[in-house]
């Protein structure tokens, strides 16, 4: 068995906001069902504790970039009796100037792909979907013990320029190096198919040592739970269950304002029908359909196998097609964009991934306007009243920014909509704030709210019940105990830790044990 892969620049890769190229891969022991491949871009790799040594981040969160490469783009081609898997890949949010690395045939980098295998029951892509793919992946396998993490291997990559290479013809593979005539790219149909035959070419000795044994695991070596909700729902495979989620959201949504509008039930067919037969599409939404009927469509079910079943961007991709959904009559209720709102949260959805998806998808939607209900604005109604504020102005700021550059009437009369709900917001918030003396101050607790010394309670969401005894034990204590950290809780950590508030006070204010605090300032690097 090898595990080997090759890097090629498509046809669009010098454009900025493309940069596609084609990953080409193989191993015998692949299983496009159950594997995992994610890319990750270094520099001087080999040596970790170089100053040299270096990964590179998005340009969007700022953070470690890991592309996982989707299963459902990931194909595999047989080239003159050779096997290889192919995938499209897009790097324009990598955060390189590409023309620093290039050179007359490739890109001095180093492009490593990690093969995890099983990946739904690993911690490695418990860690990925949790820290947003900001993880050094080379750094882990070699630091910790790569069989308890779940990365099976890895392969250094050529990342080489289509362009610019002299391409074997699949007729040659077997002529001796003397003889094989070399011709350039318009021999072959596509940079894909230039791509694939490339990387056969220069693996033909690993492919003949490989032999294509497949190893044979035990029956009950790597067990899938993904198949429990396959038979539950009695799909066809597990690539069906993320469109079972959409769809099972979707109808429970569109059917809210209890009318399931014909444009609506379009855009859900629609969406299905790209990935599977228009047949099978209908079976399923009559799956869910009679499931909503008969009372059978729990969503915080739904929400659950979710996030024990889906990756991060497969999850992200419901919530961009949800609201594409509510808006697609041109109008949306406070009710729908608050329950998506709370959907969105369940999810674990990173917040500024989600108001970059509701910026774009309601730009063109009238809002029934509530004055009391503020759902639609891009808030963190858990964070402290002085960030939401913040927030607040921020979004201000934004749509004054956008509606000096709109056209469209319809468009700036919405954008100004939303400049007078922050506008309407901040002057609610203030008003409260000057009126309600007695109402308990967030933003700075005080030192001596108990005989202990401790901070009272900050104004923070209860997690629901957990399925482990032994979390809802300790949360008796400490309520929020194991439950996920948000970006204002954290602000509100450091703001604390800055402020000399002793690691019990703070643990006492935001309902977490002393060791959670403890290894949370760890990972901000406070210490």
């Amino acid at each position: 068995m090898f595990l080997g892969g090759e890097l090629f620049t498509g046809e669009y890769f010098s454009d900025p906001e493309i940069r596609n190229c084609y990953l080409t891969f193989y191993s015998s022991d692949f299983d496009i069902e159950n594997d995992l491949i994610v890319l990750q871009l270094y520099t001087d790799w080999t040596d970790r504790e170089s100053k040299d040594y270096k990964i590179f981040k998005s340009k969007k969160l700022k953070k470690i970039k890991s592309l996982i490469v989707p299963p459902t783009e990931i194909l595999l081609n047989n080239w003159e009796g050779y096997p290889v898997y192919s995938a499209e890949l897009f790097l324009d949010d990598f955060n390189i100037n590409f023309k620093k690395y290039e050179e007359e045939l490739s890109y001095d980098l180093d492009p490593i792909i990690f093969f995890i295998r099983n990946y739904k029951t690993t911690q490695i892509y418990k860690d990925l979907k949790d820290k947003l793919g900001a993880i050094d992946l080379n750094y882990a396998y070699h630091k910790t013990d790569a069989d308890i993490m779940g990365i099976w291997d890895y392969d250094l990559l050529t990342f080489s320029r289509i362009d610019k290479l002299a391409l074997k013809k699949p007729k040659d593979f077997e002529s001796p190096i003397s003889l094989i005539e070399y011709v350039d790219l318009d021999y072959f149909a596509s940079y894909k198919e230039a791509a694939i035959n490339e990387f056969i070419t220069g693996n033909l000795a690993s492919y003949k040592e490989d032999e294509y044994e497949d190893y044979q695991y035990e029956e009950d070596e790597y067990l899938n739970p993904l198949d429990a909700y396959v038979q539950k729902y009695n799909l066809e495979n597990i690539y069906e269950l993320k469109y079972f989620y959409f769809l099972s959201l979707g109808v429970y949504l569109a059917n809210i304002d209890d009318e399931f509008s014909s444009s609506e039930k379009k855009l859900i067919k629609d969406t299905l029908s790209e990935q599977i037969p228009p047949t099978r599409s209908n079976k399923l939404i009559q799956t869910v359909e009679k499931r909503l009927q008969d009372n059978q469509l729990i969503i915080s079910e739904i929400i659950s196998e979710i996030n024990n079943s889906l990756i991060h961007w497969e999850v992200v991709e419901i919530v961009n097609n949800l609201y594409a959904l509510i808006s697609i009559d041109g109008i949306a209720s406070t009710q729908e964009i608050e329950f998506l709102d709370k959907i969105t949260d369940s999810l674990h959805v990173d917040f500024q991934y989600k108001n970059e998806i509701k910026t774009k998808q309601l730009l063109n939607v009238d809002i029934e306007d509530d004055k009391t209900n503020f759902a639609i604005l891009d808030i963190d109604f858990s964070a402290p009243e002085n960030i939401q504020i913040q927030q607040a102005e921020d979004g201000i700021i934004k749509w004054n920014g956008r509606l000096n550059t709109l056209t469209d009437p319809k468009e700036r009369t919405n954008a100004q909509n939303f400049i007078n709900k922050y506008s309407e917001f901040i002057k609610q918030k203030r008003t409260a704030q000057n009126t309600n003396s007695q109402k308990k101050e967030l933003t700075t607790p005080s030192k001596t709210s108990s005989k202990w010394g401790l901070l009272e309670p900050l104004d923070l969401p209860i997690p629901p019940k957990s399925t482990s005894e032994e979390v809802n034990k300790i949360r008796k204590k400490h309520p929020r105990h194991r439950a996920r950290w948000s970006v204002s809780e954290e602000e509100m950590l450091i703001k604390l830790y800055k402020e000399n508030y002793s690691i019990s006070q703070i643990a006492s204010g935001l309902q977490r044990t002393d060791d959670s605090i403890e290894n949370k300032i760890e990972k901000l690097k406070l210490i």
